[in-house]
């Protein structure tokens, strides 16, 4: 009787490992999932912005009164900006 239930302690010991490599596993294929449906999730919020009229009228107002220039290069400095400031936050947690 121990002989057998040294095996199943055996089995029960084999299970739980492969399941632990099982759940790391799917928490990396999960994780690369996530990186790469982020981008769409971005999008979609961006095109939620885009249907409220105020936004398009000012973006459009921003455009001609200023020059496409000025508007290019402040969005890149706040492009910048932005991904400064959330790799930062990265580093933080």
């Amino acid at each position: 009787m121990s002989d057998h239930l040294a095996e199943l302690a055996q089995r029960r010991a084999s299970l739980q490992l492969k399941a632990a490599r099982q759940r790391e596993q799917l928490g990396a294929e999960v994780q690369a999932f996530e990186s790469r449906v982020s981008g769409v999730d971005r999008l979609l919020g961006a095109s939620a912005l885009l249907q409220k009229p105020v936004l398009l009228v000012g973006g459009a107002a921003l455009l001609f009164f200023i020059g496409p220039r000025r508007v290019l290069g402040f969005a890149g400095r706040a492009m910048l900006l932005v991904s400064t400031a959330r790799r930062l936050l990265r580093l933080k947690q």
